[in-house]
């Protein structure tokens, strides 16, 4: 179900909400913060990442329109923001108050269900990132990630910068820059200008 179908469905969702405009380089919440509610995504591109110590960013996930951000808490029942979230391109959030989310998922299963599987979604998503990680090289996460850009059927530019895009596959910007060059040398990878397509034939 689309995020306008589910607005649509259930108009109470909207009681209380309020869209929250924001720029580029922006924070949306911080790690500790007091956990007060979801959001989804209505345009722009946001990051979520833990922070080490010494500065090291570990990026989790990177959301986009119609996707939703920061809705674990809300089922765990953790009273904190448990990652970071900037703002990678200027975009608007709708944000969701957790007390009337909650009434109206105790009153309604079908919504709950609805909301559940959209959390769990994004669990599984980051679990097949694990994996990536763990499984796959440096090469074959670059390709993944053009494919589910849709690069398979027109060329895609990069979204974010290239430092950013690295963190989220796990690998050195300068690697990142060398595999690009290598996969196009090699063929499974053409460019245009800024944009990028994965030929057909690789595709699958």
């Amino acid at each position: 179900m689309s995020v306008s179908n589910l607005l649509k469905r259930w108009p109470q969702l909207l009681q209380n909400s309020r869209v929250i405009t924001c720029r580029r380089q922006q924070h949306l919440f911080f790690d500790g913060d007091e956990y007060r509610g979801p959001y989804i995504v209505r345009n722009g591109l946001f990051k979520v990442y833990n922070q080490s110590e010494d500065g090291r960013e570990n990026v989790l996930h990177m959301f986009g329109m119609g996707e939703f951000l920061a809705w674990v808490p809300l089922f765990t029942g953790e009273p904190d923001y448990h990652s970071t979230c900037q703002c990678l391109q200027n975009g608007e959030v709708l944000f969701l108050p957790e007390e009337n989310l909650r009434n109206l998922m105790y009153a309604d299963g079908k919504l709950c269900f609805e909301l559940s599987a959209r959390t769990m979604q994004y669990a599984v998503r980051l679990k097949q990132r694990m994996n990536a990680m763990l499984l796959q090289n440096t090469e074959e996460r670059v390709l993944d990630y053009f494919r589910e850009l849709g690069a398979v059927q027109e060329p895609v530019a990069l979204p974010v910068a290239k430092q950013e895009l690295a963190q989220l596959l796990g690998m050195k910007p300068e690697t990142l820059s060398r595999v690009l060059r290598h996969l196009c040398d090699e063929g499974r990878l053409k460019r245009s200008g800024d944009a990028y397509t994965v030929p057909v034939r690789l595709a699958e």
